[in-house]
């Protein structure tokens, strides 16, 4: 049985968890976008403050991956669900078969209208850690905070 997990933020993570409980053998694979492992962007705003440091963004590492006998494939998007054939097919054309897949991609807020206005008018935004430029933000006079999840 190979299931395929799309995402990796905390769905995905007490998905891989629940499953080992109950599954030692099950060969699993994580699909995910970004090349850093599992953190909560509820605590970004923490980093860009400087109130924690990179390292403690990610509480389980990439011990975890390994920990659990996961296949990670990082920094690829799902292009294309081919349910008939059990497959999803990468952004790099590459493609994984599975015998059950499981979406644990999370939300993404619908501010664009919002956006853009507030970044014409000074503010910045970032949603993920790969949006997070120090540059900017240290060249910033005022900085607020309007968070993800459980911040703010």
């Amino acid at each position: 049985m190979h299931l395929v997990i799309l995402g990796n933020g905390a769905a995905a993570i007490s998905a891989v968890r629940t499953i080992r409980k109950k599954d030692k053998g099950m060969q699993i694979s994580l699909v995910f976008k970004e090349n850093v492992p599992y953190y909560s962007p509820a605590v970004l705003p923490y980093y860009v403050e400087g109130k924690i440091s990179r390292q403690s963004l990610f509480p389980e590492g990439w011990d975890f991956y390994k920990e659990n006998r996961i296949e990670i494939v990082a920094g690829k998007r799902v292009n294309t669900l081919i349910a008939k054939e059990k497959k999803v097919k990468l952004d790099d054309n590459s493609e994984i078969f599975y015998d059950k897949l499981f979406f644990a991609t999370g939300a993404f807020p619908f501010l664009l209208a919002l956006v853009g206005i507030m970044i014409k008018l000074g503010n910045y935004f970032f949603f993920e850690l790969k949006d997070i430029n120090f540059e900017f933000l240290e060249a910033s006079t005022i900085l607020r905070k309007c968070g993800k999840d459980l911040v703010g």
